[in-house]
């Protein structure tokens, strides 16, 4: 990570929230790598990341213009209905060709590039001088 920091020597380092309301094991890996990213920016870089630079995924999916999954309980197929719905909105805003198929390997699927940009867009529009008017 320190590599990436140093090649690509970013001013902002934006995160995603970790959603609370999943599996606990999941939580506590996802805040290990965020500790790891902050102490790589940090030594890398002398970035201290700041409060802003994290966003809710809710808010992520309300200021992309995201509906929410017509699937009724909170399920896998639920969980899958919302990422082909992000990787689509994405691909709307941006005229890219991601995919996303229920039940493919992260090889054959492009969620984490949509989320990654619906990450910055939200973060974006939050910081743009127009959301402040």
């Amino acid at each position: 990570m320190s590599e990436l920091f140093s090649e690509y020597d970013p001013e902002v380092l934006l995160i995603e929230k970790p959603f609370l309301g999943r599996n606990s094991n999941v939580l506590a890996n996802l805040s290990k790598f965020v500790a790891i990213a902050e102490e790589a920016a940090y030594r890398t870089l002398e970035l201290d990341i700041e409060a802003d630079w994290f966003i809710d995924p809710r808010q992520i999916k309300k200021l992309m213009g995201v509906k929410k999954s017509i699937v009724k309980k909170n399920t896998k197929a639920k969980h899958d209905d919302n990422k082909q719905i992000m990787v689509k909105r994405i691909n709307k805003l941006y005229g890219l060709g991601l995919k996303y198929s229920k039940g493919k390997s992260k090889k054959h699927n492009d969620d984490d590039i949509a989320d990654a940009i619906a990450v910055w867009h939200a973060w974006w529009i939050l910081n743009s001088d127009e959301s402040a008017h």
